[in-house]
């Protein structure tokens, strides 16, 4: 909706291909803005960027913005439109309502309520895979609800080894207690932070 695309933007007359006209074209200083996208039941509102496109590479950003899920995302990514693939990107988030995000996930094993801030980045490693850190920060209540599978499987046995590399005395109901907690789990406040260094997520 009231799609605009403004400044100088260079390409072949007679592209031999998509391929040919994207590692030829350019861009520079040029700004994409939109009023709304509308997806499913969501909405990406308010988007702002300043583009750059070199041999392949388009660069959005460094200050591209937008409102989605509440709250607003601000950041940049690198992307090469010739794979196509996302080289990096660097985001933050503010007030952001985890019930559109969680239902745009994995809506039959996770849901959650209130609104959340943070940032996530991440770019290719040497051996081409997306690496990087999320940091998440709730700092109003909030609910989170787990599945049992997911729990049993997942979350309860994380939580054992935790507690015993702590060096805490768990009883042998342990894993039932955090199945139970897990189903319908009410938050004051929260923080959760995230680290794929090369397949190793910490």
């Amino acid at each position: 909706r009231n799609l605009s695309l403004n400044g100088p933007i260079d390409a072949p007359l007679n592209p031999a291909d998509v391929r040919d006209l994207l590692t030829h074209a350019a861009a520079s200083s040029t700004t994409l803005a939109f009023d709304r996208v509308e997806y499913g039941s969501n909405s990406i509102d308010s988007f702002t960027a300043q583009l750059t496109l070199d041999k392949g590479r388009l660069t959005v950003g460094p200050d591209a913005q937008c409102a989605f899920a509440g709250g607003t995302i601000t950041g940049a990514a690198e992307i090469d439109v010739l794979r196509p693939a996302l080289i990096a990107a660097g985001l933050k988030f503010e007030k952001l309502d985890q019930a559109v995000i969680s239902r745009n996930l994995l809506p039959e094993r996770f849901s959650a309520e209130g609104p959340i801030d943070g940032d996530v980045s991440f770019s290719r490693n040497e051996r081409d895979r997306l690496v990087g850190s999320i940091d998440i920060t709730a700092n109003t209540a909030g609910r989170l609800k787990f599945n049992r599978e997911l729990s049993e499987k997942l979350l309860a046995p994380a939580a054992r080894a935790a507690a015993v590399e702590a060096g805490t005395v768990i009883p042998p109901t342990f894993d039932q207690i955090v199945v139970g907690q897990l189903t319908d789990y009410p938050y004051i406040v929260g923080r959760l932070t995230g680290r794929d260094s090369g397949g190793e997520l910490e």
